[in-house]
């Protein structure tokens, strides 16, 4: 897996792309991976457009990393320059408070990790205003999404609010699993044209509460469409109840798919509003999940498209508490 995301053209593309985006912005990026051979790949595409590029790794010897650590805290302040580190190199001792952007080259699940990580942008320094982390996030890799759904836990932890890229207006908020339930049935409300929910899981008590919602928004043309997992892959004991749950949305005229298989948890309003995270929005939320609620059309459409509605962004992680 690791293999498939070091060798992935598109996503180190983006990431330089990225880092150079920052560094016009006047921005101190360090882009940090796990794997020292990716590091140097992407310190390689960079060293041709960046005057001061350090590579710092893990399996340096002692004096070069005093050495280079030394050089990199020299560089003036006007000049610009990118850090590429394994996530070894950058434990205790390791002291940069230029650092105002972190770039995640790779995804880690450990939320112990991503304090680590972020602790390094969180030391004062002249003129540092905000800290930024750039996550990329994979919605078509079980694994890495599953692995994105721990650090967003992390983020809301530490305080991080979340953007859909530099030009994003819309600041995201990160809900757990109680305190979306409100909010989410406020959005099917004011849903103006379409609603799509995957939820792979439901409950017959929460259909019972969204139903008035689902009634008034087919009766004014809004389409709903809704995925979920057929009755007879969950328990047995529950199957009948998840039955007539399904029989109540399809009377309300809500179009209602079911699956064999099915593990992701999204739901898209009028093709921009998106709902993301852990949360399965047909059951009682559980209150140690995460969800995101953010507007990005785009998003929305990529989506959309997984749940065949229509024909990657990446999670910008913002620190407003400087």
């Amino acid at each position: 897996m690791y293999a498939g995301v070091i060798e992935n053209h598109n996503r180190n593309e983006l990431l330089v792309s990225d880092t150079l985006k920052l560094i016009q912005e006047g921005r101190t990026p360090i882009l940090l991976t796990e794997r020292k051979e990716h590091a140097a790949l992407l310190a390689g595409h960079l060293s041709d457009q960046v005057k001061h590029v350090f590579l710092l790794i893990g399996s340096d010897k002692q004096k070069d990393k005093r050495e280079k650590l030394t050089a990199l805290q020299n560089v003036p302040d006007d000049k610009d320059v990118v850090v590429v580190a394994t996530g070894k190199y950058i434990g205790e001792g390791f002291d940069a408070p230029r650092l105002d952007t972190l770039l995640l080259a790779m995804p880690i699940s450990w939320k112990g990790t991503l304090a680590q990580y972020a602790g390094r942008l969180h030391r004062n320094y002249e003129g540092k205003q905000e800290v930024r982390i750039y996550d990329y996030v994979d919605i078509h890799v079980p694994t890495l999404e599953r692995m994105y759904h721990k650090r967003m836990k992390g983020y809301a932890e530490l305080g991080y609010q979340v953007k859909f890229g530099a030009a994003d207006q819309f600041v995201s908020v990160i809900y757990d699993g109680h305190s979306s339930m409100l909010p989410f049935e406020q959005d099917l409300d004011d849903a103006a044209r379409s609603v799509v929910i995957v939820s792979p899981y439901l409950q017959k008590g929460r259909i019972v509460k969204l139903l008035p919602s689902l009634q008034k928004a087919v009766a004014s043309g809004v389409e709903i469409a809704i995925h979920t997992r057929t009755a007879e892959s969950g328990k047995l004991a529950n199957q009948e109840s998840v039955c007539e749950a399904i029989e109540m949305m399809r009377q309300t005229g809500t179009v209602v798919h079911t699956h064999k298989e099915l593990n992701q948890r999204y739901a898209v309003v009028d093709e921009s509003v998106v709902w993301y995270g852990g949360v399965d929005f047909l059951a009682f939320g559980r209150k140690d999940t995460d969800v995101l609620r953010f507007k990005n059309p785009d998003i929305a459409g990529e989506f959309l498209s997984l749940s065949g509605h229509t024909e990657s962004e990446q999670l910008v992680m913002e620190d407003v508490s400087m």
